[in-house]
């Protein structure tokens, strides 16, 4: 999982550590994976926090916390959005390969390449149009 604010990965870890002391409480962890996965989760956790506090701390010292959240919740539309478009199914042709070229476009403004005729020939095969 992706945290974005040290807030959310402590409210992670809690639920985590919640977890783990209801399977010792119902009997299915003996002690000894009760160590194992506390400390996991405390020594995980601590070096996420400390990363994400890290961050939290530059962005707040740059002066653009603002501008930062509201990238963040752009990203998370767009990505939104894109597993949207993966999602859905097609019916015709027409309909893949508009999906295709979202796919494409959405490849090319990450920098990444793909065959664009590649791709509407194996979406072709996926929903059985040729």
């Amino acid at each position: 999982m992706v945290f974005r604010t040290a807030k959310a990965l402590e409210a992670e870890l809690a639920r985590k550590r919640e977890q783990v002391e209801k399977s010792v409480a119902g009997g299915m962890m003996n002690r000894s994976a009760y160590d194992r996965w506390m400390g996991d989760i405390e020594a995980q956790g601590a070096q996420g926090l400390a990363s994400l506090r890290e961050q939290e701390a530059i962005i707040t010292a740059s002066g653009h916390p603002d501008a930062y959240r509201q990238t963040d919740e752009a990203f998370t539309q767009a990505k939104a959005a894109f597993q949207a478009v993966m999602n859905l199914r097609c019916q015709t042709i027409e309909e893949v390969r508009a999906k295709a070229a979202c796919i494409v476009r959405v490849y090319q403004h990450l920098g990444m390449e793909i065959d664009g005729d590649d791709l509407v020939a194996c979406m072709s095969s996926l929903c059985e149009e040729a």
